[in-house]
């Protein structure tokens, strides 16, 4: 029976509706809490039984108490943020039913707040339903395979514009770039709402610029993509822009989005990207994580002894650790309690507004629940080191690729443009880590949101990665390789993969 059949029989019947429904929804939020504590308190137990027989029992007590004091900490945060959320919350909801009940509303009141929780109760069905829409379909017609490596595929992004794929409004003599999702956030999160005007991928290429993206194979069918090291990302970027630039006959952008923009600089100051590519522009990416203040905070009763890879996964870092550790540091508005009140409140204005959901909140939850995926050691050796170790005054990172230091000044003396774009309400890249290249960088500027804001709604009047990529200056067109690349397309139109 629904909500509006029980309050048209009994109200009491839906009070108790009520409170079913309140109490399911905040269920979703405990158990994804609880399934990624438990993963991780599993994959602790088994390195520490290998480990603590290298250890005194004095050293053993002393570590576990540390432990046990951060915990402490945790939980009195993860309360303390719920509690406060709640109490802000379940305040403005009672004078709100009290106006109601005095203005003869409060049956409906209470209707809107059981039709809001039957949403977040039934959020995994809108999840699955959402799908089709969701991130990237390489089978539609709009995406073309260009080449692959062992553990990454290229494709090359057409234009989308009202619901068709427009082949035909690629501009040739524009400077083509190359964009390369995060490992931790997933591709999925750069072609959100494609049919809806919200990819970050498209927000590119309906400007009719040469667009292509980097697609990870399954790290779980794909053995090279979980042995893979900085250095065969280094390799296959290489790869592919070098075959971008000869196509194009010019120079490439090359474009990371979180932790692939820190990639890609890593990747460009190893010298193997000199003959491909000009500029690399990132977006929220995390240059410095040692100035991460939520993550200082977290660490800062962390003993250093389990602050290793090892925890993380013995071949591969678990996704759902990664996601963890991201809660665990802002469990301020990450606690289970917290994120479901601020998912109520988002849901409850959204039916209010147009009495129906938008399709951006399940899509959301269904990148956050779903899109988890497992991310190579190797790689995440990298954003581990430089979270642990900052860059140095002179501009070394603490990271060696082929052996070699890389230092942040070679973008200067090599005329290669490196241009940072940050976001002041990210929470989860601060303001302060994105920007710790600042004075090595051509190019700085502030979007609006949080670190994401710019993946799920790309479109704005002025700025932008988009139209900083298309004011650089191009190089002069090499016209039989414009001339090979005209023919290459005219013979794509005839099947696109």
């Amino acid at each position: 029976m629904s909500t509006n059949e029980l309050f048209g029989r009994n109200p009491w019947l839906a009070g108790l509706q009520y409170w079913e429904n309140y109490m399911r929804a905040l269920g979703r939020y405990a158990d994804d809490f609880t399934k990624q504590t438990m993963q991780a308190g599993k994959r602790f137990q088994v390195v520490e039984e290998r480990r603590a027989r290298d250890r005194t029992g004095e050293e053993n007590h002393e570590l576990y108490w540390k432990l046990i004091h951060l915990s402490n900490r945790q939980y009195n945060t993860g309360m303390s943020a719920s509690l406060n959320a709640g109490l802000r919350f379940h305040t403005q909801q009672f004078w709100g039913f009290m106006r109601s009940m005095y203005t003869g509303n409060g049956l409906r009141f209470l209707e809107d707040q059981s039709r809001a929780l039957e949403v977040l109760a039934s959020f995994d069905k809108l999840i699955a339903d959402v799908e089709p829409e969701f991130g990237f379909h390489f089978d539609d017609g709009n995406y073309r395979r260009d080449d692959e490596t062992p553990r990454s595929i290229l494709y090359q992004v057409w234009p989308y514009i009202n619901g068709e794929t427009r082949y035909d409004l690629v501009n040739e003599s524009l400077k083509p770039i190359v964009i390369v999702p995060p490992h931790v956030l997933g591709a999925n999160i750069l072609c959100f709402l494609r049919n809806h005007g919200k990819s970050y991928v498209h927000s590119f290429a309906n400007k009719r610029i040469p667009t292509y993206v980097r697609i990870m194979k399954p790290i779980n069918k794909t053995p090279a993509v979980a042995r893979m090291t900085q250095e065969d990302d280094c390799l296959d970027t290489k790869y592919f822009c070098e075959k971008v630039a000869r196509r194009h006959g010019r120079m490439v952008s090359l474009n990371g989005y979180c932790q692939a923009g820190y990639g890609a600089v890593v990747n460009w100051l190893s010298g193997m990207l000199d003959d491909s590519v000009d500029a690399v522009i990132t977006c929220v990416a995390p240059m410095d994580g040692t100035l991460s203040r939520g993550l200082s905070t977290f660490l800062k009763d962390f003993p250093p002894e389990f602050n290793d890879l090892a925890y993380g996964g013995e071949k591969v870092s678990s996704g759902e650790g990664m996601s963890l550790v991201y809660k665990l540091k802002s469990l301020d508005n990450q606690a289970p309690f917290v994120a479901f009140i601020n998912d109520l409140q988002m849901v409850l204005k959204a039916l209010r507004d147009g009495g129906k959901l938008s399709l951006t909140v399940p899509a959301l939850h269904r990148w956050l629940y779903v899109d988890r995926v497992d991310i190579p050691r190797g790689i995440t050796k990298v954003s581990f080191d430089s979270y642990n170790t900052p860059i140095t005054a002179d501009g070394t990172l603490p990271v060696r690729l082929f052996g070699k230091k890389l230092n942040l000044g070679r973008f200067k003396e090599k005329g290669c443009t490196l241009a940072n774009f940050y976001a002041p309400k990210d929470d989860l890249v601060e303001q302060e880590v994105a920007l710790a290249a600042k004075k090595w960088a051509t190019f700085v500027e502030e979007m609006e949101g949080g670190h994401v804001k710019k993946a799920t709604s790309p479109f704005q009047k002025e700025g932008g990665p988009e139209r900083f990529h298309l004011g650089l200056a191009h190089t002069p067109v090499d016209i039989s390789l414009l001339s090979q690349r005209l023919l290459h397309y005219r013979e794509s139109r005839g099947g696109v993969n």
